[in-house]
């Protein structure tokens, strides 16, 4: 098999030695090929779903509405998606319905034409999508010794993946048009739930441990959320209009732009 399935892995783990057990496996392919999958979307999604908007006939205001409507959406299903897969102890499972849901919701918005269904279908993407990344960070966490060791590489295939989506993504949209764009979302996403198969299904911790979420806002922590918050609204007005705001300008060959711009800011970040 090209993956080794992370349930057969972790219950030899659990009978063999420290140091088989922190012996990397095939499920680090499985890794980075997910996070790869996940990454290719969101290259599309953030430089080209405004320009989607736009083309669809909406006005800056409510594109602003449907672009802020997304991560408030995404925060507040994810608050709900962590404590299920804490407390039912069912992450994977969880992690490939949201992926299928996800997907499904993808094709919601290709069909929405007007603005309350656009709305509806990025909220109904955002709170689906909103698990996927979280999750794959924790399942690294605790695989991390079977995976290799080390995260940054396997996260690298992320960052690979943003490249590769919004730079293919330019050549599609500026042969066609802008209303791919949830098309070529779906298309990214289409191969993802079968990839997720093959990543590792045991969670660290046990069930007594459990604490619900309100619990982590400390002082640090709060202090954290709040710089998150300031960043992602700084962030959220060079994502939304960044790409309405060159083809407003008529600056010529617009989507080959927006892909480096996005680049050297994505790979800045990281």
């Amino acid at each position: 098999m090209l993956f080794r399935s992370g349930h057969s892995a972790a219950a030899q783990e659990g009978d063999a030695g420290p140091a088989e057990a922190e012996r990397p496996d095939g499920t680090a392919l499985a890794v980075a090929t997910n996070f790869f999958l996940l990454f290719v979307g969101m290259g599309v999604w953030v430089p080209y779903v405004p320009l989607y908007l736009a083309t669809r006939g909406l006005t800056g205001s409510e594109i602003g509405l449907v672009l802020g409507l997304a991560p408030a959406a995404r925060w507040t299903a994810a608050i709900s998606w962590a404590y299920a897969a804490d407390r039912l102890r069912i992450r994977h499972a969880l992690f490939v319905v949201a992926t299928i849901a996800s997907t499904v919701c993808l094709v919601g918005l290709a069909l929405a034409d007007r603005l309350p269904t656009i709305l509806l279908a990025v909220a109904a993407v955002a709170a689906f999508g909103a698990p996927l990344v979280p999750m794959m960070d924790a399942m690294c966490a605790d695989h991390l010794p079977r995976l290799g060791g080390d995260y940054g590489r396997l996260r690298a295939w992320g960052s690979l993946g943003f490249v590769v989506g919004s730079v293919l993504a330019a050549g599609v949209i500026a042969r066609s048009s802008p209303l791919v764009v949830p098309w070529l979302l779906v298309a990214a996403q289409l191969v993802l739930p079968i990839a997720a198969l093959w990543l590792p299904r045991g969670q660290h911790g046990h069930l007594e441990h459990f604490r619900a979420p309100w619990r982590l806002l400390s002082p640090p922590m709060n202090a954290f959320l709040a710089a998150s918050l300031l960043f992602n609204l700084g962030a959220g007005a060079w994502a939304g209009f960044f790409a309405v705001h060159t083809r407003s300008r008529s600056e010529e060959h617009t989507s080959e732009l927006q892909s480096p711009c996005n680049l050297v800011c994505r790979l800045l970040l990281e």
